[in-house]
């Protein structure tokens, strides 16, 4: 059985470390598994659906370019350009060779200009086609996150997004046209995303199936947190709150719930100090920071995992985080606001704390109740033990291989 993963990037993004993680993990258990993306490859491990040539690669960025200014001409702020895709563009798959000697098509994130709403059909139409949500835009207007907005139940007119409403309506109607029901087999990682397709005016009625990416529990592990903080000249005796994104600007990771948390706690806890990874500054908060900019290798991201009391993700919608995931595999407790996906991994003053979504004031007290050391060793212990039973390869990569031959047959 050849299994082919697609996926738009290589290494940006949650949906981009999910599908190299599910390929690498399908790999080491002895599958025929090949992961192609179009952006960001590595040569070593992965590789590129283009071909060599010159004009392959500029074809791959004017799709890319043009779709963006599409999308630059359209929204009502500049600060959603990457927020919203119309799926217009995209490589001509379903006669590629790679993908006609595949048993199986493997689609993850793929937006971009890598594959458009009509090729997710053609190929479809071809081949046995498993189609992993990473995200909300498989079936809403054209924005990858909703976030308040729910008009993808029914029409998705009227966008926040736009300055013509028309657009989102129009590409919502085109994958109603374009995919007949249960043309392929759509997944999502957790149970909030799967309950919202399944609520969309795209999927009603279609089969959702909900099955996590799995994570490598030897690489994600607790380690001796005092030779990490050694190591990282850390004073040990101090009480360590670990926050990464992407992009701190993003409304969506809600950044500004966790300052304001932070702030409140300022005089309670004195020996308070935040560490953060990712694209951002030192000057996102007046307390005492570390700030270890991008990390681009999990030995080292396992070590600032390693290093934190309590990990805290402020998002206001998510679907099932990364860092949630390896922050508890590390036996590290999270604190974070219940919605989308989280309460998949977190439950509340057991392995984590949930507050409710945006009141920073909970926030806080999540923050605060971890600085109890007997509460943080007793819910990490537990966390990683969530982790080991639910989302680890051993006991996800079965369920891939039942997938995928529940699928041939």
């Amino acid at each position: 059985m050849k299994i082919l993963i697609l996926s738009t990037f290589g290494h940006y993004g949650g949906a981009a470390t999910c599908s190299k993680r599910l390929y690498l993990a399908l790999k080491k258990h002895g599958m025929d598994v090949d992961l192609r993306v179009v952006q960001f490859y590595d040569g070593h491990q992965i590789k590129s659906i283009l071909s060599h040539s010159f004009f392959s690669k500029l074809r791959i960025k004017l799709q890319f370019i043009l779709e963006r200014l599409l999308v630059l001409f359209s929204v009502s702020d500049k600060q959603y350009l990457y927020k919203f895709s119309p799926g217009s563009t995209g490589l001509k798959l379903s006669d590629h060779p790679l993908v006609v000697n595949a048993d199986i098509i493997h689609l993850h994130w793929v937006s971009f200009g890598f594959v458009s709403i009509k090729e997710v059909a053609d190929v479809a139409k071809k081949k046995k086609v498993i189609w992993t949500q990473h995200d909300m835009w498989s079936f809403t207007g054209g924005c990858h996150y909703a976030l308040h907005c729910e008009k993808y139940q029914d029409t998705c007119n009227d966008c926040f997004y736009l300055e013509d409403s028309s657009f989102s309506k129009d590409i919502q109607t085109k994958k109603i046209n374009s995919w007949e029901r249960n043309i392929f087999k759509l997944l999502t990682t957790s149970h909030w995303l799967g309950e919202c397709a399944s609520k969309s005016k795209v999927f009603n009625g279609w089969d959702v199936g909900i099955l996590p990416t799995p994570i490598d529990t030897t690489v994600f592990r607790p380690l001796d947190k005092l030779k990490i903080k050694e190591k990282y000249t850390l004073d040990p005796h101090k009480y360590y709150v670990l926050f990464g994104a992407v992009d701190l600007q993003d409304e969506r990771k809600g950044f500004r719930y966790l300052l304001e948390a932070l702030h409140m706690l300022k005089e309670k806890i004195k020996n308070m100090h935040l560490i953060t990874f990712g694209k951002q500054t030192r000057d996102v908060f007046d307390g005492k920071v570390t700030a270890m900019g991008q990390i681009d290798s999990e030995e080292q991201l396992n070590e600032i995992y390693n290093l934190a009391d309590v990990f805290v993700l402020p998002s206001i919608q998510d679907n099932l985080p990364n860092t949630v995931m390896e922050a508890m595999s590390c036996g590290v407790p999270v604190v974070a606001f219940d919605c989308g996906g989280v309460s998949d991994m977190v439950s509340h003053q057991e392995n984590g704390f949930l507050a409710p979504n945006k009141d920073a004031n909970v926030l806080a007290e999540g923050i605060s109740y971890f600085d109890d050391k007997k509460k943080r060793t007793t819910a990490g212990a537990k966390a990683r033990e969530k982790v080991l039973s639910a989302f680890s390869e051993d006991v996800l990569v079965p369920k891939y291989l039942e997938l995928y031959n529940q699928t041939i047959k």
